[in-house]
């Protein structure tokens, strides 16, 4: 493939990403889809999240239905998630906007990282779409690296 076709293709799925987390930030509380062609391609794209020490995948799902762009987040549905290596804490952080969500620790027996995700068990009102949801930093992190495909 030479420069400018990488380059196009590169930049084609760099926009198609964003369409795809445009779509999901836009998504109403009821879960349905605004625009069907960008829900079409968003059934196509997996999203994982990996514990970044080793590489342990935390979440990942190429379902829609399971996974939610949020204010820059990810929000995973508690099916799409490793819950045999994480571990909903008592600590908590309260967030003005969204309420008071549990942080997740990841722990494998061998490895442990704190605070790796977080749980709104019972957000305030607007944010709903997110309870029982396990949040997770999108992009490349101190504790966990983003993957999509």
């Amino acid at each position: 493939m030479s420069g400018k076709s990488r380059y196009d293709a590169e930049r084609n799925q760099r926009q198609n990403a964003f369409k795809c987390y445009y779509h999901d930030v836009l998504r109403p509380a009821d879960g349905r889809s605004r625009n069907r062609r960008f829900s079409q391609w968003c059934q196509n794209m997996r999203v994982t999240i990996k514990e970044r020490a080793t590489g342990t995948v935390l979440a990942t799902t190429d379902d829609p239905n399971q996974v939610l762009a949020f204010e820059g987040n990810w929000y995973f549905a508690p099916a799409a998630v490793n819950q045999d290596v994480l571990k909903v804490t008592a600590n908590t952080y309260t967030c003005g906007y969204k309420g008071t969500c549990n942080w997740v620790n990841f722990d494998d027996g061998a490895h442990a990282t704190p605070q790796v995700a977080w749980v709104y068990p019972s957000p305030k009102p607007g944010y709903e779409q997110i309870a029982g949801r396990y949040g997770f930093y999108a992009g490349d992190r101190l504790t966990t690296v983003e993957e999509r495909a």
